[in-house]
């Protein structure tokens, strides 16, 4: 990934899309800072064992219960991509529910995990200022297109909840019946 975005810079430059000038200077922003400290939030939450007790707590919650842990795999990822965005949600996660797949000894289809916990940490995305760095990139350009400020913290909260709580009503019920067909 790093080499590619290197790559692009690079052929923006020769074929004169952008500047020399300009094809670096965004490594400094503060987008480019805030996405390296969540990777390095997301590492830590491995290498501590958080994700690990997370796994093991989702394990004793859902019970035997597919539909349940389903569930709280998209609830959880939902509300942790608030803080950590969905990238480091999809890397945290992805061991964890491997581990629980193997517990499970086959009680738990891989397939009905993994599209919760992406579609979770997507749409929870949407929650906060760092959930996804769409909503960060669109406060920078609000800023620099004039605007007295740009999203605060929690705002883009207050237009995605009603959203996020149909989700988590959908995904369990109807969607599980509706993609657990095939």
């Amino acid at each position: 990934i790093w080499v590619t975005g290197l790559i692009g810079g690079v052929l923006m430059v020769v074929c004169g899309v952008i500047p020399a000038s300009s094809t670096w200077s965004s490594f400094g922003g503060d987008i480019a800072m805030l996405m390296i400290g969540i990777m390095i939030m997301g590492a830590a939450c491995t290498a501590t064992g958080i994700a690990e007790r997370v796994g093991q707590m989702t394990i004793r919650i859902s019970g035997n219960s597919e539909r349940r842990m389903l569930a709280i795999v998209f609830v959880v990822s939902c509300v942790s991509s608030m803080f950590l965005n969905v990238t480091v949600i999809i890397a945290v996660f992805t061991p964890i529910l491997c581990g629980v797949v193997t517990a499970s000894k086959g009680k738990y289809d891989p397939r009905h995990l993994f599209l919760p916990m992406g579609c979770g940490g997507g749409i929870g995305g949407f929650l906060s200022l760092v959930g996804s760095s769409n909503i960060l990139n669109a406060s920078n350009q609000l800023v620099s297109f004039g605007y007295e400020r740009g999203f605060t913290f929690f705002e883009p909260t207050k237009i995605s909840l009603l959203g996020i709580v149909l989700c988590c009503i959908f995904v369990p019920t109807i969607g599980y019946n509706m993609y657990c067909k095939y």
